[in-house]
């Protein structure tokens, strides 16, 4: 059963006319350390993560950072899903990268300005890139923090 965050984080949206596609993402992780400063920071990236999972192209950029630091406080218990979700947002930077585009052009791509110097077959393949992501292990891994952000933090995610 997936999870409202597991639904936003891998649900795409039409970008762009010519088959872009994008979707709200996920988070990213790593190594832990003791579940109450994860949880601190976790709370405290809460509204940058709702944003993101609402499908704000603005949110991108603030989000991943957001991230990084989630990663690197993981606690063991969900430290492999967190892996699996940095895995996750480096494919996305680096789509983005290899397409010419930096993650706060997202939103004037969204409005059809597409900036000077974008790769725009590069472009598309970031639609196939973002939707290679709705699979079995990225979804169980969004499930798997949700519930531990939930249980042990006492954060919704998704829900602002």
């Amino acid at each position: 059963m997936k999870t409202n965050l597991t639904r936003r984080l891998t649900r795409p949206s039409a970008l762009l006319g010519a088959g872009l596609l994008a979707a709200s993402v996920t988070l990213s992780g790593c190594s832990g350390s003791d579940t109450e400063a994860y949880c601190d920071t976790l709370s405290d990236a809460k509204s940058d993560i709702d944003a993101l999972e609402a499908g704000d192209p603005g949110a991108f950029s603030t989000a991943f950072e957001a991230f990084d630091t989630l990663a690197d406080e993981a606690p063991k218990e969900v430290e492999d899903d967190w892996k699996v979700m940095q895995d996750g947002v480096q494919k996305i930077e680096d789509a983005f990268e290899d397409a010419g585009l930096a993650m706060d052009d997202l939103s004037e791509v969204m409005t059809g300005n597409i900036p000077e110097g974008v790769d725009l077959e590069k472009l598309q393949e970031l639609g196939t890139t973002l939707e290679e992501l709705d699979s079995e292990e990225f979804n169980d891994a969004t499930e798997a923090i949700s519930e531990h952000a939930d249980e042990e933090c006492g954060i919704t995610l998704g829900e602002e």
